[in-house]
């Protein structure tokens, strides 16, 4: 098993109950083998939409090795 990061750098978000701001967020992501994964981003709460570029990005061992900006 190898571990990754999921990584997304989006336009400035506010957490409208704590007042938090972030640009990036990431997680961990343990892949085993050849597995196919999936990963996406949830819009759970409407201040987490907001409109710009968003980079989605995947990191092995601090390396970017796969990246897709959108708009």
């Amino acid at each position: 098993p190898v571990n990754l990061v999921i990584r997304t750098i989006h336009p400035k978000l506010t957490n409208s109950e704590t007042g938090r701001t972030l640009t990036v967020s990431e997680y961990d992501w343990p892949v085993a083998g050849r597995e196919k994964v999936y990963f996406g981003f949830t819009f759970d709460y409407r201040w987490e939409i907001a409109e710009g570029t968003w980079i989605k990005q995947v990191v092995y061992n601090g390396k970017v090795i796969a990246e897709k900006k959108f708009k």
